[in-house]
């Protein structure tokens, strides 16, 4: 989870806040957080624990903003629009 305390969060925000703000395409993006994890990488020993780490951290950001953000979403589309008939008839299965 990305949840730290109260207190130390205002000394991100500045700074988050400026670079949303510039941040125009997925370019973009791309490049400030791939930067972000270069400096990060180098300010420790160069080695697959420290790699490792970092890049895992993505990968439980995108894991969070997914369980937050993008499942509530495709639920509601899927009430909107219905579920792909497949998926339908394999759940029905699982359930059995």
């Amino acid at each position: 989870m990305p949840y730290i305390l109260p207190q130390n969060r205002p000394q991100y925000v500045d700074a988050i806040a400026e670079l949303a703000e510039k941040i125009q395409v997925k370019g973009d993006y791309n490049y400030v957080v791939s930067q972000i994890l270069g400096q990060l990488i180098l300010k420790g020993k160069i080695g697959y624990t420290t790699i490792s780490e970092w890049i895992d951290t993505l990968a439980d950001a995108e894991a969070e903003a997914r369980r937050i953000i993008l499942n509530p979403y495709e639920d509601q589309k899927i009430e909107e629009n219905g579920m792909v008939e497949s998926w339908s008839e394999i759940l029905e299965r699982m359930e059995k």
